[in-house]
């Protein structure tokens, strides 16, 4: 006899709006779709309405549709489901919409899918990434005013589909062989009766994949040196929402930088995402010692050590006009300029820049072995850039200049490439040296859809050491660049990836590798590829992220991912997807954050022993953790 594993059962549901994150009401979501999950809809924090709702139809109830023109999706289970049955009630209203169930969910880019098409056929697909392939299509007259029950059972490699009651596909394929389930659709389309059920035996096979899986991730994460609570910083009775561990202290000691979550974004972010209070600034040490604090008009307030006196000062921009340094250590102000004008690309003809979330680069472009310069950028409504500025230590404009397309995006990359000395700039698919000459730009991207580029890395990043720029452009993929000329060694698509950073993640290899994250439409789905540009692995450890930055947790030149967008994925990974950390941090008031939130975490090597530590920040107190000796 099957059992239900999981289940859409809408009896009683009231209609209206359901995953709105705008609303903190969730009794409807708790009770009728407790255990599912929007794989395609922005995070929470972003406050969006998801496009499903709940609506009444007549002789049938309460149904659930996608009322939006979008692809949408709606997942439960595991990696530890095997073999199941998928089923629902699909009506496809929009034209030109597709509507099916999904079995065996690796990735929302990796899964089967039985769907029906507007167009006229009923298709059973394996999605891998980019590429969809048909295991078995027959043509169906669809009638968008009535239902279809579609079925789809999934028994080790054997796929059978259903349509009406009726086997209509009878496939071998063996590419996934355990996963979730839930809906797909796009365009518009309503379920109804959603069901996955599972044999007698399967809820204890369940349980034995996932012991088996819990006793191999374990055997698996003693190889490596798991965590050590270091340190525990107390933090004043001053109010702020977020703070970062600098050399704000005495005489250049750690201590932190304080500020409310109006102060991180531009004035029109501040007013969507912010806490509505005036922006303000502080500093304190590490025990707890309130060193001063000020509301003050500034707006993204960044530590650097603008006169190489070993204690950092701050940076930020006021009144939206101009550019300050504060002291660190009364608050002062030591030093103003003016904010550049804005370039001929963004905004009004003469009017100030407007920078959105990471406007500031320090880098060292005198040669002096120290980042004393910085470079700012006016990505404007977070929409990318044409334009960045070069200011030494004293706010001296050193020089400016401009990109083509694709533009740059929320960050820039420094790294000295050349062995001069003197840091170059990558910013979007164009580098300059540290005299602003541009020394080349990627001409193939100048060919791209998406306009901006949104984050970049450069380094020595080849196989031996040769300098490697790369880029995530959006829907047009991850870019990697040769340093020394622009051009383009390899490409990869997975979506809108948006997140990139570059370590030793494949321990079983030499040189370095590159972590990709997805975001749009894809949240979560990560990419590693080698340092030659192949794709060794894809996963999807949660449906947040979108990468993490690589840690130096071990001092044996080996690198890990950073992860702590959700306590599912809150670990240290390497590059074929295993977590090698899992960071039970008992310490930890919470696990896992996102966006301006309590608990962010921050990789930095804290007691200079050249191995990097964890340092996760909340209202009250930090907590440091490291590598277990």
């Amino acid at each position: 006899m099957n059992k239900i594993l999981a289940e859409i059962n809408l009896t009683d549901a009231p209609v209206g709006r359901i995953f709105d994150f705008g609303d903190s009401d969730k009794t409807i979501e708790d009770k009728y779709l407790a255990d599912w999950v929007l794989p395609l809809t922005p995070h929470k924090y972003w406050q969006r309405q998801s496009p499903y709702i709940l609506d009444e139809e007549e002789d049938v109830g309460t149904v659930l549709e996608c009322e939006r023109s979008v692809e949408a999706a709606m997942t439960t289970g595991s990696m530890d489901w095997g073999d199941y049955i998928v089923e629902s009630r699909v009506r496809v209203i929009g034209q030109g919409a597709k509507g099916g169930i999904l079995a065996r969910y690796q990735t929302s880019r990796h899964y089967y899918l039985l769907t029906v098409e507007c167009s006229g056929r009923l298709v059973l697909y394996r999605r891998d990434n980019t590429e969809w392939h048909v295991l078995a299509e027959t043509p169906l007259e669809v009638d968008r005013r009535r239902y279809h029950t579609l079925g789809l059972s999934v028994e080790g490699a054997c796929l059978r589909a259903y349509l009406d009651g009726v086997e209509v596909f009878d496939v071998t394929d063996g590419q996934y062989l355990t996963g979730g389930a839930g809906i797909h659709n796009q365009g518009r389309v309503r379920f109804e009766d959603v069901k996955i059920t599972g044999g007698g035996n399967e809820s204890e096979n369940y349980e034995i994949r996932r012991t088996a899986r819990a006793n191999r991730a374990a055997e698996f994460q003693s190889k490596f040196p798991q965590e050590r609570f270091l340190a525990r910083y107390p933090k004043p009775n001053w109010p702020h929402e977020v703070s970062q561990l600098r050399r704000v202290g005495p005489e250049g000691t750690w201590g932190f930088l304080m500020y409310n979550s109006d102060s991180v974004f531009s004035a029109e972010f501040a007013s969507r995402y912010g806490s509505g209070t005036i922006p303000r600034v502080g500093v304190s040490d590490t025990e707890g010692n309130l060193l001063w604090g000020q509301e003050i008009p500034i707006r993204f307030p960044y530590a650097i050590d603008v006169d190489g006196d070993g204690r950092e000062e701050i940076l930020g921009i006021m009144d939206d006009e101009r550019m300050v340094v504060l002291s660190s250590e009364n608050g002062e102000i030591i030093n103003e300029a003016p904010l550049p004008s804005s370039c001929p690309f963004q905004g009004h003809r003469g009017q100030r820049i407007a920078p959105d979330l990471f406007p500031w680069y320090p880098a060292d472009l005198s040669g002096n072995g120290r980042q004393q310069e910085f470079v700012i950028k006016d990505d404007r409504e977070s929409r990318g850039g044409r334009t960045l500025w070069a200011y030494d230590g004293s706010l001296n404009l050193l020089w400016a200049a401009q990109v083509g397309r694709p533009r740059y995006g929320h960050r820039l990359a420094m790294c000295d490439i050349d062995g001069d000395g003197r840091e170059e700039i990558l910013a979007g698919f164009h580098l300059f040296d540290a005299d602003g000459n541009l020394l080349w730009k990627c001409l193939e991207t100048e060919l791209n859809d998406d306009d901006h580029v949104d984050e970049v890395q450069l380094g020595l990043y080849g196989p031996n050491q040769e300098p490697r720029g790369c880029g995530t452009n959006g829907d047009d993929g991850f870019f990697i660049l040769d340093g020394g000329s622009g051009e383009v060694i390899a490409r990869h698509n997975a979506g809108h990836v948006q997140g990139c950073s570059a370590g030793n993640y494949l321990h079983d290899r030499p040189g370095m590798d590159y972590c990709v994250g997805t975001r749009w439409g894809n949240y979560g789905v990560l990419s590693v590829l080698d340092t030659e540009g192949e794709l060794v692995k894809m996963w999807q450890p949660d449906k947040v992220s979108q990468g993490g930055p690589a840690v130096r947790w071990t001092g044996d030149g080996r690198d890990f991912i950073f992860l702590s967008t959700s306590e599912e994925a809150f670990g240290l990974w390497d590059g074929h997807g295993n977590v090698c950390v899992r960071l039970d941090c008992p310490e930890l008031p919470s696990k896992g954050s996102y966006g301006i939130q309590k608990g962010r975490g921050d990789v930095m090597d804290v007691d200079g022993d050249g191995c990097d530590e964890l340092v996760f920040t909340y209202p009250d107190e930090a907590f440091v953790y490291k590598a277990s000796d």
